[in-house]
């Protein structure tokens, strides 16, 4: 009976660790299917305009949520990711190269500010990935948007997915 035990234990585990791994692999999938729609999205001739501000501010949450509310950081950053003047610029046209530029410089500083040391160098290759697609025939506004916007969320997903480690890691110290 224990040998039986120990072969449902092992068969278990196994189930367990496929199980694991096409969950990551459809997450894998998932991502690239979003990030690809963005690109798409924004690239076409006339822009979802509704989705780019949504996710615009879904940077904005991501990087403020993790501040303490009244901060002075917390109060620059809402200031600076200034959704409505956001909201307007793009739909009126007036938001040129340099107001990416600035936005691409300022969005990528405060991601290395708040991240691990460790992700500086994929944060910094992302920034750069966009300022160089900048400088190329193949840029548009739209292909520039979805590839800060893309790049913005990768990076958001790993200081979040740092900031779960650490919580989880300090709660295990305290067991």
């Amino acid at each position: 009976m224990n040998n039986n035990q120990n072969n449902k234990d092992l068969y278990k585990k196994k189930i367990d660790k496929n199980i694991e791994k096409i969950n990551k692999q459809v997450e894998t999938q998932m991502k690239k299917a979003f990030y690809d729609l963005i690109i798409e999205k924004t690239a076409c001739e006339t822009p979802d305009f509704d989705w780019l501000i949504k996710l615009y501010s879904e940077i904005r949450e991501g990087l403020i949520s993790i501040l303490k509310p009244g901060s002075d950081l917390r109060k620059e950053m809402e200031e600076c990711f200034d959704i409505e003047l956001f909201s307007q610029m793009i739909k009126n046209n007036a938001f040129d190269g340099e107001d990416m530029i600035k936005l691409i410089n300022y969005t990528f500083n405060k991601l290395l500010q708040l991240g691990s040391y460790g992700r500086d160098k994929i944060y910094r290759e992302r920034q750069e990935e966009i300022l160089k697609h900048m400088y190329t025939d193949k840029a548009t506004f739209g292909s520039i948007v979805g590839i800060y916007l893309k790049n913005s969320h990768l990076c958001l997903d790993e200081l979040h997915l740092d900031i779960a480690n650490i919580k989880k890691n300090l709660s295990n110290l305290n067991k």
